[in-house]
């Protein structure tokens, strides 16, 4: 299953990579390097747990050529792969290609910041090439860097449970996640228990899921007896949780529909 690609503002980044390119423009290899600096801070802004893996790629090109390299990719892990290049290219264009040289991913668009969003479905070597499809100056210097999630949907996590607990915000104006979001993935049907320590105070579980996920359910319990429930036919269930006494609460996550198992759940852990 590939989860929905996160989608960000490329003019963001653009606007950011010109910046390094006026501000380091005579040294072609430091304006690279600093626009790459930059399309990583943007990504990072944006996605958890992001890392930097060493820079495949660097070299010079003129107008019509190309460079290619061998790079190992981790079944299942997400990859941005972005291209930066120095004041005299316009065109620059980044493309990917499995070991039967098939390309399964590229970004070819009219400008000079390529960027690969690619899930690999299992471990390989790939074949990265760079194409300079235009330089107005005899040759141009490029840079290419590769970040990477070991899990996207962590991301993805994050984010939804940001935008439901501000749906809560005028219910519970004092909603605090208390720590990290519960992952996992669970095929349809299947259903599994997490135990969530509680101190004493009131609580909200929330729960979210991936893209391919249509109805998710929990049911909590204490000692064995249900203390609530959010069996409703969609994908973001709420527990309301009053604690009386620091102690595990049995969480009970039940993936109802999912369409292309198995799908990603997140739970998120508040006190109000």
């Amino acid at each position: 299953m590939r989860l929905a690609a996160l989608v960000f503002s490329v003019a963001l980044i653009t606007t950011a990579m010109l910046a390094t390119q006026t501000a380091t423009a005579q040294n072609p290899d430091e304006t690279c390097a600093e626009q790459l600096d930059a399309m990583y801070d943007e990504f990072a802004s944006n996605l958890h747990g992001l890392e930097r893996q060493r820079d495949p790629m660097r070299g010079s090109l003129r107008t019509g050529q190309r460079n290619s390299v061998r790079i190992d990719l981790s079944g299942g892990s997400q990859y941005f792969i972005g291209g930066a290049c120095d004041l005299g290219c316009d065109l620059f264009d980044l493309v990917l290609r499995d070991r039967q040289g098939n390309i399964v991913a590229a970004d070819t668009e009219n400008d000079d910041v390529p960027i690969i969003d690619f899930i690999p479905d299992d471990d390989g070597v790939f074949t990265l090439e760079a194409q300079m499809r235009s330089c107005n100056s005899g040759s141009c210097v490029y840079h290419v860097g590769s970040f990477f999630q070991d899990n996207p949907w962590l991301s993805q996590c994050h984010q939804q449970l940001e935008a439901a607990a501000e749906a809560l915000a005028d219910d519970y104006p004092d909603l605090r996640q208390v720590v990290e979001p519960i992952v996992g993935s669970l095929d349809d049907g299947r259903s599994l228990v997490e135990e969530v320590r509680m101190g004493r105070g009131d609580y909200l579980i929330l729960g979210v899921c991936d893209g391919d996920c249509s109805d998710l359910n929990l049911i909590a319990k204490e000692n064995g007896q249900i203390i609530d429930r959010d069996l409703e036919d969609d994908d973001y269930p709420v527990l309301a949780i009053e604690s009386t006494a620091p102690g595990p609460v049995d969480v009970t996550v039940q993936m109802a529909t999912c369409d292309v198992s198995p799908c990603f759940f997140g739970l998120g852990i508040y006190t109000f």
